[in-house]
């Protein structure tokens, strides 16, 4: 009954019946007498039906609470699986990955500068949850989260970099305006350099980390283009 709960759960979210693939999970996650084990993995299934769903709270909720049972049950020897803890830290770094792409920067300088502070407080929470996931995971992991994290850092150069140049500067004070700017948040691409050169070196010591990897490697590439004097 307990497996057939877990392919149902599977053939659903393969069908895209998000929803259907949640019910058979709460279904197992009911019975009384599972175990850490199969609860954990049925609370990671749930969690990721829940943000397929479209109910990313309640998916992040879901990912919380699988790295809880999973604490609870290592610290008292039961078990360590470790890999699903990864997959649920990795993608609760998703969805705060993706909030905060979601705050756009602009002025007004009162709203740029708000924005700006949600969108650093929203990347410290995704890079604490990547380096969560790398604690837990594999090589594979550390590539994937390390391009993640890299990405949060490029990406906010790139945003900040973007903004429109005030109004009432002329072509050649723009230019020195441009260039002081990149010159204060150069620290942004060093970070992203760092992130993405570590998780290189680990990446490679795993086959299954391939595709990371080759993007890993053109990250690398892109930043020191523009890193370079």
């Amino acid at each position: 009954w307990l497996h057939a709960h877990f392919r149902l759960a599977v053939c659903a979210g393969k069908l895209g019946d998000w929803w259907r693939a949640v019910a058979a999970f709460d279904e197992v996650l009911a019975l009384p007498w599972l175990d850490d084990i199969d609860r954990l993995e049925a609370t990671v299934g749930r969690g990721i039906a829940l943000g397929e769903a479209g109910d990313v709270d309640a998916a992040e909720l879901a990912f919380s609470q699988a790295l809880w049972i999973h604490r609870k049950a290592a610290a008292e020897a039961r078990f360590d699986d470790r890999g699903l803890a990864a997959e649920a830290a990795f993608r609760m770094g998703e969805i705060a990955d993706a909030k905060y792409r979601n705050v756009v920067l602009a002025y007004p300088l009162e709203t740029l500068r708000q924005r700006l502070e949600r969108k650093c407080e929203l990347l410290l929470s995704a890079q604490s949850r990547y380096l969560r996931a790398i604690q837990y995971g594999d090589a594979h992991t550390v590539a994937a989260a390390g391009l993640r994290m890299g990405g949060l850092y490029e990406s906010l150069y790139d945003m900040i970099v973007s903004l429109e140049v005030p109004p009432d500067l002329d072509a050649e004070q723009a230019e020195v305006y441009l260039e002081e700017v990149k010159s204060r948040i150069a620290v942004l691409l060093d970070k992203a350099l760092m992130a993405y050169e570590r998780s290189l070196v680990v990446g490679r010591r795993a086959p299954s980390a391939a595709d990371w990897v080759a993007r890993l490697e053109a990250a690398v590439a892109r930043v020191r283009i523009i890193v370079a004097p």
